[in-house]
């Protein structure tokens, strides 16, 4: 079974972070990060692509209650 990505750890913020404090890190992430600012980095559209998915998931708080179901489920060891 292939890990699991924590959208926390991608974004940098607590599992009880407020949805400001998401969005926040987001900008933050998404600059630091963008393939337009590293363009000899091929790995930097996979993180930008890492980046938006956690934004996607912890910002709709039906994705976000399954993520952290799916989460409180699995071993710690499963997510990378």
């Amino acid at each position: 079974m292939a890990p699991c990505v924590d959208h926390y750890r991608v974004l940098g913020v607590s599992p009880t972070a407020s949805a400001d404090e998401i969005r926040r890190a987001y900008r933050q992430a998404v600059h630091r990060h963008h393939a337009d600012r590293h363009p000899d980095d091929a790995a930097a559209v996979e993180r930008t692509r890492a980046i938006v998915a956690a934004r996607d998931v912890l910002c709709d708080p039906w994705k976000r209650a399954r993520f952290d179901m799916i989460r409180a489920l699995q071993p710690r060891d499963a997510f990378r």
